[in-house]
């Protein structure tokens, strides 16, 4: 499956530009008709090639649901109880978000200096891995529903 990205009608993107106070805001992706950054395009069917490893645990849910400090917690079980760890590790490096990159496009600070390319951090990362995103599973890897693993769906 590959996706297919159209721009916004132009009603539509007027009021998403003005939102965000940036041209071209947003685009579109499909399959879903969901709304995302343009820097999505350099990562979406990276994301849907991604290998799901058996040991993973991926946590899938919409903002502001509890993923972050879920996964936390997992984190922490999946590690020993290793606090000094999670104390001086980020959060953002031990459970990525695997969409994070293309959500902060215009940023030139801390998290794109630290993570410039989400995807190719969970790639990296050795097992047993954290994962979130805060995408619909149209848009997650394909390999999610085939490959048994663990995951947390808050919906």
């Amino acid at each position: 499956m590959y996706l297919k990205y159209e721009m916004l009608e132009e009603k539509l993107a007027s009021r998403m530009d003005a939102m965000f106070s940036v041209k071209n805001a947003l685009i579109e992706v499909n399959p879903g008709k969901v709304l995302v950054p343009p820097r999505y395009r350099a990562l979406g069917q990276r994301i849907l090639d991604l290998e799901v490893r058996p040991d993973d645990v991926w946590a899938v849910a919409y903002p502001r649901t509890g993923s972050t400090w879920t996964l936390e917690m997992v984190w922490c079980i999946m590690n020993n109880l290793d606090f000094d760890a999670a104390r001086s590790t980020l959060i953002n490096m031990r459970s990525p978000i695997v969409e994070l990159t293309a959500l902060f496009g215009n940023d030139n600070g801390e998290v794109t200096d630290t993570i410039s390319d989400s995807v190719g951090l969970v790639e990296a990362m050795p097992s047993p891995r954290c994962v979130r995103s805060h995408m619909p599973l149209q848009l997650l890897p394909r390999q999610l529903t085939s490959v048994k693993h663990d995951s947390l769906w808050k919906r």
